[in-house]
């Protein structure tokens, strides 16, 4: 009988090590793994382009996010673009309120909101990158985007996709 329970822990415990090994590794966590789920597909009906292009009535248009000076490559993933500040950005070791890159292969956001207040730190999100695409509300819920929050941040929230405040079917947040 203890040889069981001898068995039964030891195969309890690397389960629980191989799940811990999942989560606290680099890409591992729930709310990384896996593709972005997006909430929509990207505006077809629209002429934006993350591409340049010699329309350059706006950002977005134009392509202008990813010339712009605050865009810059991530250096681990080729076609991947931080769109304001990186996840290295901040100062003093504290993280940056949010983080948004862009993947040029599926033309897809994927937004991490790295500090709390939530609500307060999505809502400067949205202002930022709509101002930075300069397209309407309706535009950015038709984009390919991620909203989400890690873990480490806030438990409540991590592992799901919370979408833009102003779009149909978005969490809402204190």
């Amino acid at each position: 009988m203890k040889k069981t329970y001898w068995i039964l822990g030891a195969v309890a415990g690397v389960l629980v090590l191989a799940l811990l090994f999942w989560i606290f590794s680099p890409g591992g966590s729930p709310a990384t793994t896996g593709e972005p789920a997006p909430v929509a597909g990207f505006p077809q009906d629209t002429q934006y382009t993350p591409y340049n292009s010699s329309d350059t009535s706006s950002q977005a248009s134009s392509g202008g996010f990813l010339s712009d000076p605050d865009t810059t490559k991530d250096p681990s993933n080729p076609g991947h673009y931080f769109v304001g500040p990186g996840p290295n950005s901040a100062q003093d070791g504290e993280n940056p309120p949010y983080v948004v890159e862009y993947i040029q292969s599926d033309q897809s956001f994927t937004i991490g909101i790295m500090q709390e207040p939530l609500g307060q730190n999505r809502l400067a999100v949205e202002h930022y990158l709509r101002e930075k695409l300069g397209i309407s509300q309706a535009l950015m819920c038709a984009l390919n985007y991620t909203v989400s929050v890690p873990y480490y941040v806030n438990q409540i929230y991590a592992g799901q996709n919370l979408g833009f405040s102003f779009c149909d079917g978005a969490v809402q947040l204190p």
